[in-house]
């Protein structure tokens, strides 16, 4: 991790110094958006979380009513003899309907966790895409993503290490908001999204009252 942060803050460094054609053009001119800010403030990720709170209500009821059902054969069973073929007969069935409660729990649970993996995935796809075009329509050389690590209420529970860790992920010290296009990357990705799904499009936030 501080490697990486080193080398990206490197990078910059050799674009910000080096002799190029920018030296000559002017500035560079560099835009700052935060990746999780953006992604939840997207529709497309809000009904997506909206889909798997509806999905996992349904495998609660799902797992409900299958454990419901194994309970019920043991319940038959015990009410046998057990010196019985019936009681046999039960205990077979029974332990054949748990194995086929976990593997179907297991396969259900390890379908959402690709599902997830890939929705997450693709929606940071489209948050490139979104920062590609705000950065060219706004003619921006360099993007930096921003991390803005927050310390828990309860600092007195991390060690001073955890502490200097959590405030070493920040990527990004100081910038004005004429830097940030995160807004502008939200926007965009929602009016797509809004596109894709036939809503309207979500109107521009608007600009705070001018000081009197």
């Amino acid at each position: 991790m501080f490697l990486r942060h080193t080398l990206a803050l490197a990078i910059l460094a050799m674009l910000l110094f080096a002799p190029s054609a920018h030296a000559q053009e002017g500035a560079l001119r560099i835009g700052i958006c935060n990746p999780a800010k953006v992604l939840k403030a997207l529709d497309e990720w809000k009904a997506f979380e909206d889909k798997m709170r509806h999905e996992t209500d349904k495998l609660k009821m799902e797992q409900v009513s299958r454990k419901a059902t194994v309970d019920e054969i043991i319940k038959q069973r015990n009410e046998l003899k057990p010196e019985s073929a019936q009681y046999k007969e039960k205990s077979k069935l029974a332990a054949e309907k748990a194995i086929e409660y976990d593997v179907w729990l297991q396969m259900t649970n390890l379908e959402r966790a690709r599902t997830q993996k890939e929705q997450i995935r693709a929606l940071y796809d489209k948050i490139v895409e979104a920062t590609k075009e705000v950065a060219e329509a706004k003619k921006l050389d360099f993007v930096l993503a921003e991390r803005k690590p927050e310390l828990p209420p309860e600092v007195d529970r991390l060690s001073p290490d955890d502490v200097l860790g959590a405030l070493l992920q920040r990527d990004v010290l100081y910038s004005n908001d004429k830097c940030d296009i995160t807004q502008a990357v939200i926007l965009t990705a929602n009016k797509k999204y809004a596109a894709s799904v036939g809503a309207p499009a979500p109107a521009p936030a608007s600009a705070a009252p001018a000081p009197k």
